[in-house]
């Protein structure tokens, strides 16, 4: 049976705000995965890793949290890791994926075991 026009329109909505949210910058490679409900990635997963993208777009506006991470004066090998705009583009996919993946049950499965072996705990639930 074919979706609704209003089934259609909420979700045309729903990835709008979404893409509002987190500008493309702050898009990891599977952030499309993130958008719509496919056979590919359950509900829980996404809501989670919508969550993520997020947290992570709204703690790098403005003095980018990475940049801080990546070029920490306090650190003794204070360096600029990217050197170049295309080097800046690769290094903030490459963290939105990251952070994206911890939305996945391997990623939250990698957190559970790196909190735990650490002597932490980590718990999570789909709610």
């Amino acid at each position: 049976m074919p979706e609704s026009n209003d089934a259609i329109s909420s979700a045309v909505n729903n990835v709008l705000a979404l893409t509002n949210k987190v500008p493309a910058h702050h898009q990891g490679l599977h952030f499309e995965d993130l958008l719509l409900i496919d056979h590919k990635t359950s509900e829980d997963v996404q809501r989670v890793g919508r969550a993520l993208a997020i947290c992570w777009a709204r703690r790098n506006t403005g003095n980018s949290l990475l940049f801080r991470l990546l070029a920490s004066e306090s650190s003794p090998r204070n360096i600029m890791v990217a050197r170049s705009l295309r080097e800046w583009d690769v290094t903030y996919l490459t963290a939105a994926t990251i952070i994206q993946w911890f939305g996945t049950p391997d990623g939250m499965s990698f957190l559970s075991e790196a909190f735990t072996s650490g002597g932490g705990i980590l718990q999570y639930r789909y709610s």
